[in-house]
């Protein structure tokens, strides 16, 4: 899955938002981009390795001045790291690792937002039954 994400994100190269060429454009605002690198950092020091990424990008030409952050992965994320309990905003994937699918649905479930979540696998049944397990419970509701 790693590997495949990391062949995706290749393909994202920031640029000007107004170009129907751009895949992904700039954060909205200096404040946000500021925000996003401070998870970065924060994702670091809490352990989890990076992958790709990770920077503020300056761009030339139009896109100069913008607030650009550069298409980032994280591997090795624990349910414990900030990146994996709250909501970036921003250009940046974590990817935690279960091998106990118990574990993964009480991870998966304990998380306060609804943040994405999505299933890897070559079982379709598995996929199915992880599906049907795993809650989505907006900040506030039981």
């Amino acid at each position: 899955m790693l590997r495949l994400a990391l062949d995706r994100i290749r393909t994202l190269v920031p640029d000007l938002p107004t170009d129907p060429a751009t895949r992904m454009g700039a954060i909205v605002s200096a404040a946000q981009c500021d925000r996003v690198l401070a998870f970065i950092r924060s994702a670091e020091e809490e352990g989890a390795r990076l992958v790709i990424g990770g920077k503020r990008l300056e761009l030339a030409g139009e896109a100069a001045g913008g607030n650009y952050v550069g298409p980032t992965i994280f591997a090795d994320v624990t349910p414990a790291m900030r990146i994996a309990r709250e909501e970036i905003f921003g250009p940046v994937l974590s990817v935690p690792k279960w091998s106990d699918e118990l574990q993964l649905l009480r991870d998966v479930n304990a998380v306060e937002y609804g943040l994405t979540c999505s299933i890897w696998t070559n079982d379709l049944g598995s996929a199915v039954r992880r599906r049907e397990a795993v809650r989505y419970r907006p900040r506030g509701m039981p």
